[in-house]
């Protein structure tokens, strides 16, 4: 029902229509003022779409390249350097850079949980302070649930999502993200399709 500031009521008032695409019916019950019910009906254009879709290497890990298996062990291992007493899931990323360089990070909680941060932007920062000039070729994640390794992989969130496709960006080269489980790895060879519309300035 539109604001009663808007619309006047009571009997013998003029009532505009209000404008767009609607037909509006005027009601007065016996007794009460008038009011307005609107029905909207838009007329909905056909428009051209566009469509967003990408490759990506689905397979247990032993069968993926050595090199890649190699940053997914020692993701596995960092898992270790995990600070995660509330949550007790235990994240690990090991990043590969173009001097041959792997640097690893893992998630840090905080009793202020917005303080906390993921294991990807731990190791993604590191990297970057580190190793100013170099290039990241392709990060790792893998996750312990207490003490077991998770049977799926594990994905980024949102905010390392933007992180990724800002540093794929800067570098003008695109980063592989291999997501590590038991049962079965992802592995996305750039990091960029897991964000298709990142924020830019």
């Amino acid at each position: 029902r539109p604001s009663p500031k808007r619309y006047k009521k009571g009997p013998g008032r003029n009532r505009a229509k209000p404008e767009g695409n609607c037909t509006c019916q005027s009601q007065n019950p016996a007794g009460q003022e008038g009011t307005w019910q609107r029905t909207i009906s838009l007329a909905i254009t056909p428009m051209p779409t566009k469509r967003f879709d990408f490759a990506y290497t689905e397979t247990p890990l032993v069968e993926l390249p050595t090199s890649i298996q190699t940053l997914a062990e020692e993701a596995l291992k960092s898992t270790t350097l995990s600070y995660a007493p509330f949550s007790g899931f235990h994240v690990g990323c090991a990043v590969l850079l173009d001097n041959g360089e792997v640097v690893v990070g893992a998630n840090q909680e905080n009793a202020s949980y917005p303080c906390g941060l993921c294991a990807e932007r731990v190791a993604l920062y590191n990297a970057s302070t580190l190793h100013p000039k170099a290039q990241i070729v392709a990060l790792a994640i893998a996750a312990r649930n207490g003490d077991s390794p998770t049977e799926a992989p594990v994905s980024p969130c949102g905010a390392c999502r933007q992180v990724l496709a800002e540093y794929a960006a800067r570098q003008e080269s695109p980063i592989g993200v291999v997501m590590v489980g038991q049962s079965r790895t992802v592995w996305v060879h750039d990091a960029r399709n897991l964000l298709p519309f990142a924020f830019r300035l």
